[in-house]
């Protein structure tokens, strides 16, 4: 749709304020459309009638709303599927321009990094809080996907030992912390992969409550043997899933033994399971509880080129953090830090000099 991608104009200026250019065309258009989205990691469709003329900082606090959601919604954002997309697809650096510097995704360096599966931040097509649906090009019958983006405001109450936590914030926060697990950003030891992943087998599975028994998961002794590990594993550890394989379904038994041991004991005393004591949201809180306390847990990486220190002469592909309290850059190939986390307190200046780079500077030093 040639008319799909533009700007709202303000009813309150005249037209010759608009900063229109000669022979700009027009459009008169209703502002009242539907809201398609879903939330990540569940393929139900939500809509809901809004007025597109609104930018989408206020859109993410109506999806809120509407899936029940009560939380810091600082921490959400809208971003589009590859498998949905119906609008105009521009380049993806127009979208992507998020902290005033575009991933130089054609850069050869950067290229080999993504054969060998190390996905950062940057693969998903997160949308502008500050623009409209219209500036975006989003199709009218396109679903963009509702997700948590950012870390450290709430994540204390999403760990096991708290039991007030809504499932759709578990849900959220879940699949948040796996997606920086399964794209590589999540720095983990081999013990800690096998866990996670077996908390992953167990996210899977459902208890029904007449029967008594678990199903969906690793329950079914055929899906055991067929499931491919790699998929629940760190892309480090992806070329050695058959190897842990053994050491994941071990970690699992032992799960779920103990989540079946307290539905028995509740059972006894007539009691309800509550919903956070399921087995699949029981996993999830433990899986959140594992994640938080891993180093840059909480700091989405950019794959960028930059000067890896102060005296480099030539830039170099490196894994650009951003957190809630500092930046840092680390090798791309070791993922070890390159130089001690720079808190933004200390960032004088942000310069994006051209579409292609930006400029740093933290008191008298500069990264480029």
């Amino acid at each position: 749709d040639k008319n799909l991608k533009g700007h709202w104009l303000d009813n309150d200026r005249m037209i010759g304020h608009c900063g229109l250019s000669p022979n700009r065309k027009i459009i008169l258009q209703d502002t009242k459309r539907l809201l398609i989205f879903m939330t990540e990691g569940d393929n139900k469709m939500h809509k809901v009638d809004i007025d597109e003329s609104l930018r989408m900082e206020q859109l993410i606090k109506t999806a809120a709303e509407a899936i029940n959601l009560s939380t810091d919604i600082r921490e959400y954002l809208f971003f589009r599927s590859q498998k949905y997309m119906t609008g105009v697809v521009t380049k993806k650096a127009d979208i992507t321009t998020r902290f005033g510097f575009i991933q130089a995704s054609s850069d050869s360096q950067i290229e080999t990094y993504r054969k060998r599966r190390l996905k950062t931040d940057d693969e998903y097509i997160w949308l502008n809080r500050n623009k409209t649906l219209r500036e975006l090009g989003i199709g009218e019958r396109e679903p963009i996907v509702f997700a948590r983006r950012y870390f450290g405001f709430t994540d204390e109450k999403a760990k096991a030992t708290n039991h007030n936590v809504s499932q759709k914030e578990i849900d959220l926060s879940y699949e948040s912390y796996r997606r920086n697990l399964l794209t590589g950003s999540l720095q983990v030891e081999q013990t800690m992969a096998a866990i996670l992943a077996a908390f992953q087998f167990l996210a899977e599975t459902r208890y029904n409550e007449k029967t008594g028994n678990m199903s969906g998961g690793l329950s079914d002794v055929k899906a055991a043997k067929t499931i491919d590990a790699s998929d629940y594993l760190p892309p480090d550890f992806a070329s050695q899933s058959r190897k842990l394989k053994k050491e994941i379904m071990k970690a699992y038994d032992d799960f779920k033994k103990g989540r079946e041991a307290v539905f028995a004991r509740l059972k006894n005393q007539n009691n309800p399971i509550p919903v956070n004591e399921l087995p699949d949201v029981w996993a999830k809180r433990q899986f959140i509880n594992h994640t938080i306390g891993i180093h840059h847990a909480a700091t989405s990486f950019f794959m960028v080129k930059a000067k890896p220190s102060k005296s480099a002469h030539k830039l170099d592909a490196v894994l650009f953090g951003v957190n809630k309290d500092s930046i840092l850059m680390l090798n791309a190939q070791t993922k070890k830090e390159l130089d001690e986390p720079i808190p933004l307190e200390a960032i004088r200046s942000w310069n994006p000099p051209k579409d292609t780079s930006f400029i740093i500077r933290i008191g008298k030093a500069e990264y480029h």
